[in-house]
């Protein structure tokens, strides 16, 4: 890892889409609502995306954690998994807390629209829950890990492929009805926040156990 770097310049790539999708994200919800977007976005269904997302959104973060801290361990020092860890802790424990304690009777879109009579198209398999829709704790996760790839690579490429596995999954959790639009804007920003200021709390911490190589 390049702890010299300026995440916002040398990972604009990844910035700008993250800027896009928050602009259009927001201006969607302006202009339809809250609710009425959500039932028009649910309306875009086939069986393919119902299965993908289902699985995608189910498992997406677990494979994305579970493949950073393979490289992670075999390529970089305990001072990177430290910051990998100590984002993903802190990110886990705010959404947590900002969910139930401002949060606890936002209800989640399943619900809140079985309250209101209108019918979603919901998937078979999909559990529903009622409370804890703000933020939405998987994009949030999603947004943290795939910026933390892109600054461990350079590669525009992975900076590229990375912010758009962080929309995909962000809409998933909307297609599968588990959150509103704004929920994930609202993940997403959690979850960069929380990774860019680790990075920069840490990047000038050192140590003897720190520098070094998790494997030798």
């Amino acid at each position: 890892m390049n702890y010299t770097q300026d995440i916002f310049k040398d990972n604009k790539l990844y910035f700008i889409g993250l800027f896009l999708f928050v602009f259009i994200s927001l201006g969607c919800i302006q202009y339809f609502g809250r609710d009425e977007l959500h039932v028009l976005l649910n309306g875009y269904n086939t069986p393919f995306l119902d299965v993908f997302f289902k699985y995608f959104s189910k498992y997406g973060p677990v494979v994305f954690i579970l493949c950073i801290l393979y490289y992670v361990v075999k390529r970089e020092n305990y001072k990177v998994l430290f910051i990998l860890l100590s984002s993903y802790l802190l990110n886990f424990i705010v959404v947590t807390f900002v969910k139930k304690v401002f949060f606890i009777h936002v209800h989640r879109p399943t619900y809140y629209f079985s309250e209101k009579g209108i019918d979603l198209h919901l998937i078979d398999g999909v559990s529903s829950q009622i409370p804890f829709t703000f933020p939405s704790g998987h994009t949030s996760e999603a947004f943290l890990l795939l910026l933390f790839v892109c600054i461990l690579s350079t590669s525009k490429w992975i900076h590229f492929i990375s912010i758009c596995i962080a929309v995909i999954m962000a809409y998933s959790r909307v297609y599968l009805s588990k959150h509103f639009l704004i929920d994930t804007v609202g993940g997403a920003l959690l979850g960069v926040f929380i990774v860019t200021l680790l990075f920069y709390v840490f990047q000038h911490k050192n140590s003897t156990l720190l520098d070094r190589k998790i494997l030798k």
